[in-house]
């Protein structure tokens, strides 16, 4: 291999490594971020039932849910909170 092309060679290599680096953080980061129920359908306007969305951005496997400011009716039954999922409300006076 000619030495222009070895060059050449790791230029496009060390690009191609870098690029991977920067999925992989992002994947990271948009992992750590919470999950808002509202991207799973919640609709929180008080006269939607928003059981199923919170059941699914539950089963999602997040850690960190987030409920936007609303009245989310849920029910009839139980929405389990699995032991490791952080859920939270907006404001220091949210009621879940």
């Amino acid at each position: 291999m000619r030495k222009e092309n070895a060059w050449a060679y790791r230029q496009v290599a060390i690009v191609a490594m870098s690029a991977a680096l920067a999925c992989a953080a992002s994947t990271r980061a948009a992992a750590a971020a919470p999950l808002d129920v509202t991207q799973c359908g919640a609709t929180g306007d008080g006269k939607t039932n928003d059981t199923a969305a919170f059941e699914k951005a539950l089963a999602s496997g997040a850690k960190d849910v987030y409920i936007p400011p609303g009245t989310y009716n849920l029910g009839p039954g139980v929405v389990t909170v699995p032991g490791d999922t952080y859920l939270h409300g907006a404001g220091t006076a949210t009621v879940i």
